[in-house]
């Protein structure tokens, strides 16, 4: 791999030559210096400036540092589509603006930010490459999803969890990934390559939010409720209880999580729950919900492995779907009600799937199988043990 260093003088001095020998009077991009160069020398023309190009501005795979943006007039979409630059150092943007698109849809794999950028905006979108990014001391002021689509993030290194923090709470909190880059094994660092944990990431051009490794939610910004997305594809590595500042638990909320085998505690504040929110949970054995629920959502559940799910006496209504696809031939959900007459079911089809178990008092059974939409499910109707 080749190292650069991009200096400004020489780089408009390429862009002179070539709109001296193309005849072309617009500014020139840094992306599109390659393939013009290419075009001039295939066409048999003498191109002097050729020795004094850096390996960044030919058609090799390369790292490079940029020390100094300052003498361009304008940087948006610079390395769009490059697929020959594979590491990016960044010094000195004009205004600490790193431009529109700059490495969007690029071959780029890493990005290291070293000094003060203020503003970013789709500057790596789509870069489907990107594994590693690495950010300054200063938190940033103001991005417009500038990591859209980067689908191969494996690692973020910060200057700490205080940086984080303050710019997830502050007006940086859409810096950071889409959340469908953040499913696979992502790692959040500080500069000594300690993992840090209890780190929200969210989008706000999305409204989604990604978690990392999480130990406990005690994060100053969640307040009366827990928004969509919140901890969708999350990996727990401890007992988590909500907090009880909570009233609402959000559409995906829980989606995707992984439990490892630890405890989720609800609390009775929490008087709703979105659609989908415990949707594909995994390794976790018991969920309580709380007396302060009256009705459950559409698809809550559906295609959950959460071993046992107790649903209070509260509870009147279930949406459709709630439990639709939940289970597996090899992990069973059980379903646990002890409410004397039965909620409420939206309808009878694909309430409860082939995988569901559900356990009533003894004495209930008959009740329970004969009611409106629960005598569709009679022979998964059974006396607790």
């Amino acid at each position: 791999m080749s190292n650069a260093i991009i200096d400004t003088a020489i780089l408009t001095e390429v862009a002179d030559a070539i709109r001296e020998k193309t005849g072309e009077t617009a500014p020139i991009k840094l992306g599109e210096m390659a393939g013009k160069i290419e075009s001039i020398q295939g066409g048999g023309v003498e191109w002097p400036v050729k020795a004094t190009l850096s390996p960044a501005d030919a058609m090799i795979p390369c790292d490079i540092t940029i020390d100094d943006f300052t003498g361009f007039s304008n940087t948006s979409y610079a390395f769009q589509y490059n697929s020959n630059v594979r590491k990016i150092i960044t010094n000195n943007f004009p205004g600490g603006n790193m431009a529109t698109g700059m490495f969007s849809y690029s071959g780029l794999e890493e990005a290291e930010i070293t000094s003060e950028v203020t503003k970013l905006t789709g500057t790596f979108s789509t870069a489907k490459k990107l594994r590693k990014i690495k950010f300054p001391t200063t938190p940033l002021a103001t991005a417009s999803n500038p990591f859209n689509g980067c689908t191969a993030v494996q690692e973020i290194i910060v200057p700490s969890m205080d940086w984080w923090a303050n710019s997830y709470t502050g007006t940086g909190a859409s810096t950071y990934p889409n959340y469908n880059s953040l499913i696979n094994n992502v790692t959040l660092k500080d500069y000594g390559g300690n993992e840090l944990t209890n780190a929200i990431i969210k989008d706000n051009d999305t409204g989604h939010y990604a978690r990392l490794t999480i130990s406990s939610i005690s994060h100053g910004g969640i307040q009366s409720s827990m928004d969509n997305y919140m901890f969708n594809y999350s990996r727990f590595i401890a007992d988590v209880s909500i907090p009880s500042t909570i009233k609402t638990i959000g559409t995906y909320a829980f989606a995707y999580a992984d439990f490892g085998g630890h405890t989720l505690t609800i609390p009775d504040t929490v008087t709703s729950l979105g659609g989908y929110c415990f949707q594909y949970v995994a390794n976790l054995d018991r969920l309580d919900l709380p007396s302060s629920l009256t009705s459950l959502p559409g698809s809550c559940f559906a295609t959950t492995k959460i071993k046992h799910i107790y649903v209070p006496d509260s509870v009147t209504n279930i949406a459709a779907n709630c439990w639709n696809g939940a289970g597996s031939n090899i992990n069973r959900v059980a379903v646990h009600f002890t409410r004397t007459t039965p909620p409420t079911l939206a309808s009878a089809s694909n309430m409860f799937s082939t995988y569901t178990d559900v356990y009533v008092p003894a004495e209930l059974v008959n009740t329970y199988k004969t009611a409106t939409n629960w005598s569709t499910h009679a022979s998964k109707i059974k006396a607790e043990p």
